[in-house]
């Protein structure tokens, strides 16, 4: 489907307050990566939720209830002209076998990025990355 990988909000998974699971949330219905992501990131705005949602439905039925989907915004990355860099996209298992090395430093120098990181290709894992080589550098003295 065209709809890749959908990630549910769970930011009241631990609290499990009544009141908080009532009030609208937050879902991403697609991360959608290589030719697929293209070929939604080149429909007009209202296209792609269009085709997102119908995918989305599939799997959801209830998705497509009056007032279940109050509103759908998108990011096509290759859009934005500051996000083309490059980025880590192992194999199964590949991180497995490589972390270790990857993560350790050479003599003072600390190697901190995302491909460091156990989320790889992730904003998040730069963040994840940096803190890490930062802890080792300040135990290491």
């Amino acid at each position: 489907m065209p709809i890749a990988t959908t990630y549910y909000p769970n930011d009241n998974a631990s609290a499990l307050d009544p009141e908080v699971s009532a009030s609208p949330g937050v879902m991403l219905a697609s991360y959608t990566w290589g030719s697929q992501a293209r070929h939604l990131g080149n429909l007009p705005p209202k296209k792609r939720h269009a085709v997102v949602q119908q995918a989305l439905g599939l799997i959801h039925p209830q998705i497509n209830q009056e007032g279940v989907l109050r509103r759908m915004e998108s990011w096509y990355w290759d859009k934005h002209p500051w996000s083309l860099a490059g980025f880590t996209f192992m194999k199964p298992y590949q991180q497995l076998g490589l972390y270790k090395d990857v993560v350790a430093p050479e003599g003072r120098i600390y190697f901190a990025r995302e491909h460091t990181s156990t989320q790889s290709a992730w904003i998040e894992g730069a963040v994840e990355s940096s803190l890490r080589a930062v802890k080792e550098m300040l135990v290491a003295g």
